[in-house]
């Protein structure tokens, strides 16, 4: 097998390669340095160093890194999106954990309802309705507060038909008897 002498163009060492590998790829057994081996003679005068025993080591051809890259082939900019969106994506679902948690105010109004309000006897019959005032609502709106919810009191109406020692007719009947609206504002 003949040999050929190869310098390394980083840290100017030389070794000797195999005459198959000259035009390849190789890394430099003193520095680890990538370069492409030429042989000696090719080499300028410039570029020898002045004497410097050779490296007896064969040399196994490397692929060329790229520069910026790591072994696993992922460049440094690569790796820093990666990480910022692992964090991002980890990070999310623990965000609103990290807001304040907002105070309160809490006021209920209560509206009755119109009519009868006979529980028993012919008036249990009778309809009621519940009307709301928009000036109520206009100035409640006027001071912050915003409705969070409402919730309808039901009433249960007995219709004897005017005995109060007998329960006939259609019965229990339910009927509204208030609306309770509840409103909040941050404090």
């Amino acid at each position: 097998m003949s040999m050929v002498q190869a310098i390394c163009p980083h840290c100017q060492s030389r070794m000797e390669a195999p005459a198959e590998y000259v035009g390849r790829a190789s890394k430099c057994l003193s520095c680890g340095a990538f370069f492409t081996i030429v042989p000696g003679s090719a080499q300028t005068a410039a570029t020898r160093p002045p004497a410097r025993p050779p490296v007896q080591a064969e040399m196994t051809p490397q692929k060329p890194v790229v520069a910026g890259a790591s072994a696993s082939g992922v460049t440094r900019l690569q790796g820093h999106f990666i990480i910022g969106l692992l964090c991002i994506g980890l990070g999310l679902p623990f965000w609103n954990a990290l807001k304040p948690v907002p105070h309160w105010e809490y006021k209920k109004v209560v509206v009755l309802t119109s009519g009868l309000s006979d529980r028993t006897g012919v008036g249990a019959l009778s309809n009621s309705s519940i009307s709301l005032d928009d000036n109520m609502f206009e100035s409640l709106g006027a001071d912050g507060w915003e409705l969070a919810g409402s919730y309808l009191e039901m009433e249960t109406a007995f219709p004897n038909f005017g005995r109060s020692d007998l329960v006939t007719g259609l019965q229990p009947n339910i009927r509204p008897q208030r609306l309770v609206l509840i409103f909040k504002r941050p404090k």
